[in-house]
């Protein structure tokens, strides 16, 4: 037999959310960083992921980011919602990324190159996954909760 704790959660509940929602405040930091690193590569030259679709990807981050930081401090489950769906949109922005870089090529300065993936692209990705993930089961432990 349980215990049941805050907004009706029982212990393992309150402790897998408490997890929840610290995975959640990593990825979005990790989505926030990797949106201003390299996310296409040529020899020495890169181009920076706020250059192009990492303004989408940083704007999801802070929404992502102002939602699980609400949840810190009001304590209603939809902010897990708005978190989950801003991690759905950044690993669509980054999938869609990583397509063009591999498929295409990076205009830089000196001309038109084949590039490869930059570190910011990847760790956008990774971000954007571990968001969903942890959004979705902060979501799922805090069902017997009333908001």
């Amino acid at each position: 037999m349980s215990s049941v704790y805050e907004d009706g959660l029982t212990g393992v509940e309150l402790r897998a959310e408490r997890v929840a929602l610290v995975a959640a405040t990593i990825s979005t930091v990790l989505v926030a960083v990797g949106s201003f690193g390299p996310w296409a590569v040529v020899r020495i030259y890169s181009r920076n992921g706020i250059e192009g679709d990492g303004r989408f990807t940083l704007a999801a981050a802070v929404v992502a980011g102002v939602a699980v930081l609400t949840r810190y401090i009001h304590r209603r489950r939809w902010y897990f919602d708005l978190a989950s769906a801003a991690g759905g949109v950044t690993v669509v922005v980054a999938v869609v990324a990583i397509i063009r870089v591999v498929n295409g090529s990076v205009e830089l300065s000196r001309g038109i190159f084949n590039a490869d993936i930059g570190w910011g692209l990847w760790l956008v990705f990774v971000g954007g996954l571990l968001l969903v993930a942890s959004s979705l089961l902060g979501f799922m432990m805090t069902r017997n909760s009333d908001s």
